[in-house]
């Protein structure tokens, strides 16, 4: 444990993982779990994307391989997908202005508990067709308020579905549709279609299209002092949550030249476009909650004076992009590879108030939500 006012002093913590494996025959999977410690840092020797937490999961599969028998398709499976996490370590929240404890987990807290089923099968003609079905209990997270107390987050559930047509084929297509929707009726929606085009055996060309659409009621905005610009709060501190509808839209193409076999040239390009428009702000009522409650703060001038209500509306924003790489490979001798890259890169973002609606509805582009 660090020493008080000692911020440099060394961390010791733990983590690993215990897996179990059959990858042969008709039925596969694996079973296992995992831990990384509260006070684990591995610094330089790696990346951790989400330590101070204990997870076991379990796959199982059912191939299906009729060896030709089957007049309908070449192969197919259907897998099961189970996953499980709590918090490793307890943790404890201070007022800002009291330094006394106004909320407190401890160690073991139930996290996520996340199920799908999901299947793919590849016909005679060799096109393909796959689907997922999901289901993700209550869960907790602890990073959506940005270091203040835990948040609940609704039962969801969803599922997708997509296929491709002959990879063989100079010409082949595909698409998907992703679906989510959880008990608090926020939902989301993803899809793409992808065409490849292998103009020869050395150049090749895909267009791959995405729009992705959502309504969320808690994307983050901001956390606000109580004593300076007002609010319930949560000791002291008001997390505010906006709802929000963003849609995105994507273009990438990509473009490969195989001159030989030791020059190449790869171009990637994507036009990016996003747009984000919140409705209303409101902020967290009890911590390890799904409970809020309208945020009554303001803004507060230079001087330090409230002036105006908060306006969730100087958060809508559009933000646009456009990327392009070019990279041109020659292997010059054997284990020896040169590389001229040229990236470009374009992008705008701005705040703005947008398609001005009735306080009391929101179009979420599936529908129109009334609150």
């Amino acid at each position: 444990e660090p020493a008080p006012g000692v911020s440099d002093a060394p961390r010791y913590g733990t983590g690993g993982t215990l897996e179990f494996d059959r990858m042969g025959g008709k039925w596969r999977g694996n079973v296992g779990g995992r831990w990384e410690s509260g006070k684990l840092d591995i610094n330089d020797m790696g990346y951790l994307q989400a330590p101070d937490e204990i997870d076991n999961y379990a796959w199982v599969q059912r191939r299906f391989n009729p060896e030709g028998k089957s007049k309908l398709y070449n192969s197919a499976n259907l897998n099961f997908n189970w996953n499980k996490s709590w918090m490793y370590a307890g943790r404890t929240g201070y007022d800002a202005t009291t330094g006394l404890p106004v909320w407190h987990y401890s160690a073991g807290h139930p996290q996520y508990l996340a199920t799908n089923i999901n299947g793919s099968m590849q016909f005679k003609n060799f096109r393909s067709a796959y689907f997922g079905v999901l289901f993700n209990d209550w869960g907790h997270h602890r990073y959506e308020t940005r270091g203040g107390p835990i948040i609940s987050e609704p039962l969801t559930y969803g599922g997708w579905i997509g296929g491709n047509t002959d990879s063989r084929k100079d010409l082949n297509f595909g698409s998907e549709i992703n679906w989510n929707k959880d008990v608090a009726k926020n939902v989301s929606l993803d899809l793409t279609s992808t065409v490849n085009w292998n103009q020869s055996s050395a150049v090749n060309h895909s267009i791959s299209l995405g729009y992705h659409n959502r309504f969320d009621d808690t994307q983050y905005l901001d956390q606000r002092p109580v004593s300076i610009y007002g609010g319930q709060g949560i000791g002291g501190i008001s997390y505010i949550f906006g709802e929000i509808h963003q849609q995105t839209a994507s273009l990438t193409l990509r473009s490969s030249v195989l001159f030989s076999r030791n020059q190449s040239l790869e171009v990637y390009a994507e036009p990016f476009l996003t747009v984000g428009k919140y409705r209303r702000a409101r902020e967290l009522a009890r911590p390890d909650s799904y409970d809020f409650v309208n945020y009554e703060g303001f803004n507060v001038d230079q001087n330090g004076v409230q002036t105006t209500p908060y306006d969730y509306r100087d958060n809508d924003f559009t933000y646009s992009s456009v990327n392009v790489n070019v990279v041109y490979r020659w292997q010059y001798r054997p284990g020896s590879t040169f590389f001229l890259v040229w990236k470009q890169s374009r992008e705008r973002f701005e705040d703005r108030s947008m398609f001005p609606t009735d306080p009391n509805s929101f179009q979420n582009g599936l529908g129109t939500r009334t609150l």
